[in-house]
């Protein structure tokens, strides 16, 4: 029948978004390990957090018409959802992910802000919304944590290198003939006598 289309969409819409939102979260909390915080790092999550609570209420209730006589836009949360996909782990993102759905999802069915009233086109408004703040926070998140998994399996191997050198008593360089650099490592510094960081030329 000619209805039998839009509750195929609605159940692919319902699943989709749950890949996106809920499945990286439980994997988050299951498998991701994550390191451990410092202090600094987690008075930051508090403030992201809070931060983040507070733009939803402003967003999804009537809360910020009755405080500024203006309704907030959705998309005001997307650069605090990004700072938390390049500043956290895997857990934070997806939690905060998840807090936004649950939020623009009460605010329409409680028809109140920027989704409201409850329609099929408002709540096609709301899948694509968390789908692509979902998606977003997502890949940067993963790339976020790439390049420090990098970084500190780079920090790794130097250490080593180095210390790998300190033993054996051999030292290394790199010539950059182009931009008319050399390079020394730290043992090559300790073998002639010089104090290291001192700026060596090819001459």
């Amino acid at each position: 029948s000619s209805s039998y289309p839009d509750p195929v969409l609605s159940w692919w819409m319902g699943d989709a978004l749950g890949a996106i939102l809920f499945t990286p979260l439980l994997l988050a909390w299951l498998y991701h390990k994550p390191k451990q915080h410092l202090p600094a790092a987690r008075h930051e999550e508090i403030a992201y957090f809070s931060i983040l609570l507070l733009l939803c209420l402003l967003v999804f209730s009537k809360l910020s018409g009755k405080l500024f006589n203006y309704q907030f836009e959705p998309f005001m949360l997307l650069p605090v959802l990004v700072w938390g996909a390049l500043r956290f782990n895997m857990r934070v993102v997806a939690l905060g992910s998840v807090i936004v759905f649950f939020f623009s999802m009460l605010g329409m069915v409680w028809e109140m802000g920027a989704f409201a009233p409850a329609t099929i086109h408002s709540i096609r408004e709301v899948w694509f919304y968390n789908l692509m703040l979902g998606v977003t926070c997502l890949v940067l998140a993963v790339h976020n944590y790439q390049r420090e998994s990098a970084s500190r399996h780079l920090e790794l191997s130097e250490a080593n290198l180095r210390h790998a050198q300190s033993v054996a008593a051999i030292g290394s360089w790199h010539l950059d003939i182009p931009g008319h650099r050399l390079r020394w490592s730290d043992e090559t510094y300790r073998i002639f006598g010089i104090e290291p960081a001192t700026l060596i030329t090819p001459e």
